[in-house]
């Protein structure tokens, strides 16, 4: 593993102020070393903010921006800066010369916070087989099933540009591989795998590794071996076939990293706590009820836990109308049992006419 290769090529941070003309210059000053007046206003709005202030090199190319002025409820009260690969690298264009852990801790001093880290490992030794990841990266039969374990979600297209992407560019954490020698123009051949993070948790834990002084080089080969694996073709399940030999060698055979969120321990879903009225009702029952003289302090008891307003919750209190009871004159009843034949129904006389309507009907 080369450190000389491993470098930030982008870093993002928000400082809790809404810094203005009059407030800038002091903390462009202290954490760059930089006169104010060599930044140009841009008066455009972006990343919600109303406008920004740029910093560039000989070359045009962008070194510092600084945006000022939040527009939305999101961001109010910050000030956003962001720092190029070309300000944090020593290229014959850069005026800059930024120790990059003395500014994280500059940063956190201020209460700043990172939101977008970059973090670039270069092969320039040809250990990088670019066809073969290619290969094993398409989607074409399926091989990126076959040969890739990763972290982030799997994009709907691996390549793009000449960059392959491991993770979509919304997610939180992801690695992209691309032909560093075809962007700049080299005759020797160049390859960049770049670990890409916008969770603020990591890039803040990052950020405070650096400034303490951990070596950058095995934090970020652990990043990346942690979110891409390449594995060796075989009849196995890919997780239990080995690492390629090359990309192992090209991280330096370092250990996974676990980061951040990924270090504490998962938050494990709240159990739904089951209501404890009723047990609580019966063991209060048990005690008061074995003195039946303490009925009354029972119902005191119900009501003042609202018990009894429950019992009767969606029940309107009516109140039954009075009956009203009349006394009738008291009267003679016949006791006297009928017979049998004063029982009868009287007879029915036979009307053959009406027999005969009734047929023909």
């Amino acid at each position: 593993m080369q450190l000389d290769s491993i470098k930030f090529d982008w870093v993002s941070f928000t400082i809790p102020r809404n810094l203005d003309e009059t407030t800038l210059p002091a903390i462009v000053q202290e954490l760059f070393g930089l006169d104010f007046s060599e930044f140009r206003l841009i008066q455009k709005k972006r990343n919600y903010y109303k406008h920004s202030y740029l910093l560039s090199g000989p070359n045009g190319d962008k070194l510092v921006e600084v945006f000022a002025d939040p527009d939305t409820e999101h961001n109010r009260n910050t000030t956003l800066f962001q720092v190029s690969g070309y300000a944090l690298s020593a290229y014959a264009g850069n005026p800059l010369s930024i120790d990059v852990p003395e500014l994280f801790g500059k940063v956190l001093a201020l209460g700043g916070k990172p939101t977008i880290l970059h973090i670039a490992m270069d092969d320039t030794a040809g250990r990088l087989p670019w066809d073969t990841m290619v290969y094993m990266s398409s989607h074409d039969e399926d091989r990126y099933q076959k040969h890739i374990v990763c972290k982030s979600r799997r994009p709907p297209n691996t390549m793009n540009n000449g960059t392959i992407y491991f993770g979509l560019r919304s997610d939180r954490n992801s690695v992209c591989i691309y032909r560093k020698d075809r962007q700049e123009g080299t005759k020797f051949p160049w390859i960049r795998v770049e670990y890409r993070t916008k969770d603020r948790d990591t890039a803040k834990a990052i950020a405070e590794k650096v400034a303490a002084g951990d070596n950058l080089g095995p934090l970020a080969a652990g990043l990346i071996r942690r979110h891409l694996t390449f594995k060796e073709a075989g009849h196995k399940v890919k997780y239990n076939r080995p690492d390629c030999s090359w990309w192992v060698d090209f991280l330096g055979g370092v250990e996974k990293m676990f980061i951040s969120r990924d270090i504490a321990p998962r938050r494990k879903p709240t159990k739904e706590r089951k209501a404890r009225t009723m047990p609580s009702i019966y063991k209060d029952l048990d005690s008061t009820l074995k003195d039946p003289s303490a009925f009354s302090d029972f119902m005191e008891y119900l009501e003042a836990r609202g018990i009894l307003d429950i019992a009767r919750f969606g029940h309107e209190t009516v109140e039954e109308p009075e009956t009203v009871v009349e006394l009738q004159e008291p009267q003679t009843v016949e006791t006297t049992a009928p017979m049998y034949g004063d029982m009868l129904p009287p007879p029915t006389t036979f009307d053959p006419a009406t027999f005969a309507i009734e047929i023909q009907f």
